[in-house]
């Protein structure tokens, strides 16, 4: 049987340009009852999106959302490149 992984909010930062708050950033650890999974990280939060989240569990809430988003994600086909044309090497100029 799988226990939930429990995240847990272990602090948060403010982000300031001048005295314009531009970005909060909400720190957390996880880890299964097991102790055999374990991760931690910061997630960026507009800050409304941060005020607008009350208390503890409604930002962990968040922050599971967006981890859970991360590892699902497909990631997007890149274009292939050309590879580029090998340069030949400058000759030093004879003084």
């Amino acid at each position: 049987m799988m226990n939930k992984v429990v995240i847990k909010v272990s602090g948060v930062n403010f982000l300031y340009t001048d005295d314009t708050l531009e970005k909060v950033e909400v720190s957390f650890y996880t880890k299964d009852a097991s102790e055999e999974v374990y991760a931690n990280g910061r997630i960026p939060v507009e800050p409304e999106t941060y005020f607008a989240s009350s208390g503890l569990e409604q930002l962990s809430s968040l922050v599971r959302d967006e981890v859970i988003a991360r590892l699902e994600a497909k990631e997007e086909p890149q274009e292939p490149q050309e590879p580029e044309e090998p340069q030949e090497p400058e000759e030093p100029e004879a003084e």
